[in-house]
């Protein structure tokens, strides 16, 4: 997970957060790993999401290390195969949590340019 914002720059490496670690941090963006939530139960993505997301305060979340690592950076992206992770799964329970708590989510497309931080207050 990396966290950019006007505050505060911040990041961490897996999806195992430590509770708490973010508290007092502040992030508008932040590129959240969710590779192999599909293998987690609800309540771990559910945490996760509540002590990243919402610990930081953030307004766009952009989904990072979801896609199949085994297809060169030439090929469209893919998910990881079923065997490895869910992204349906993953995505059918990440997305109400956004939408109950207003934050925009984004996958980004290859070698294309990003703006995070363009049409946020």
């Amino acid at each position: 997970m990396h966290c950019f914002g006007r505050r505060a720059r911040s990041s961490a490496r897996s999806c195992a957060c430590r509770p708490g670690a973010l508290r007092g941090r502040h992030a508008d963006v932040i590129y959240l790993g969710i590779g192999s939530l599909g293998n987690q139960t609800p309540r771990f993505l559910h945490t996760y999401w509540d002590e990243v997301v919402l610990a930081t305060g953030a307004q766009r979340v952009i989904l990072v290390h979801w896609d199949d690592f085994f297809t060169g950076l030439d090929q469209p992206l893919r998910p990881m195969p079923y065997l490895l992770d869910r992204l349906d799964i993953t995505m059918s329970r990440l997305l109400p949590l956004a939408r109950r708590d207003g934050i925009d989510v984004v996958l980004p497309v290859t070698w294309q340019p990003s703006e995070p931080l363009i049409g946020l207050g």
